[in-house]
């Protein structure tokens, strides 16, 4: 569903931006970009309300196993579906939009299509739109020392807490040979995390791509490997990762 990057974005308005009728505001406030709300759950249900400031506003989403969240809904106080989709398009028509959402408390409601379906959605401040003071950061959770680099499948990667990593895989084609492969991460219940689409090297080539995934606790195994050398490593993503996007904090910070 969401390969390489692993990051889509609820278009926060359906037909347009939602407006509000809110107060005096200015025409020039400084892009913030801040993340104020970092939720994690699992399953369908709808979070706890929290207020929300007349601001713009994107909210990112991941799941664990890619793909099991169908949708997302935000709501007013009133219940009433205020941005959203029960059935969300693929990524590539979700892609990131500020938006204008008038102040107010909003919950968000989350539909899945699996059994096990863990999820985070991190809400991010872009720009206020009122000249109240705007929220502080959320701060992030703070990274253990974690580093994973295997190369065998037999060696298992033991994530030690839920949220978003670094994983880069590399792989090398000895000459005149041609490596296909589509790596994995096997979860112990089964779930696969796919890392990289179905690809083949050429031989004497070589390659690294980066995802950045959101995995929950626990351990995990490398499949779909080539017959050729390879290797995959894990490490927490840390800090601020472009429009708002948080990791983990630093482990010795």
């Amino acid at each position: 569903m969401r390969h390489l990057r692993h990051v889509a974005a609820i278009a926060l308005a359906v037909g347009g931006a939602l407006t509000a009728g809110c107060g005096p505001t200015t025409t020039s406030h400084p892009q913030l970009d801040r993340m104020i709300h970092s939720l994690i759950g699992s399953g369908a249900r709808t979070t706890a309300a929290a207020h929300l400031p007349h601001a713009k506003y994107t909210f990112f989403t991941w799941d664990d196993p890619p793909g099991c969240v169908q949708g997302m809904e935000l709501l007013d106080a009133a219940g009433t579906v205020r941005a959203g989709h029960a059935q969300l398009a693929a990524p590539e028509s979700t892609l990131v939009e500020q938006r204008d959402i008038p102040a107010g408390d909003y919950r968000v409601r989350t539909f899945t299509g699996a059994p096990r379906c863990a999820w985070m959605v991190e809400e991010i401040l872009n720009r206020m739109q009122s000249d109240d003071a705007p929220p502080p950061a959320a701060p992030a959770p703070r990274a253990q020392a974690f580093s994973a680099i295997v190369s065998r499948t037999s060696t298992p990667i033991r994530v030690p807490a839920t949220g978003l990593y670094r994983v880069e895989m590399s792989v090398s084609a000895p000459p005149g040979q041609t490596c296909s492969y589509k790596l994995s991460l096997v979860t112990s219940t089964g779930d696969a995390e796919v890392v990289t689409p179905q690809h083949a090297v050429g031989g004497g080539g070589s390659e690294t791509a980066t995802s950045f995934l959101f995995l929950t606790a626990g351990e995990r195994t490398v499949t779909g490997v080539p017959a050729c050398p390879w290797e995959v490593s894990v490490m927490p993503l840390i800090g601020p990762n472009g429009g708002g996007v948080h990791g983990f904090a630093p482990p010795y910070a």
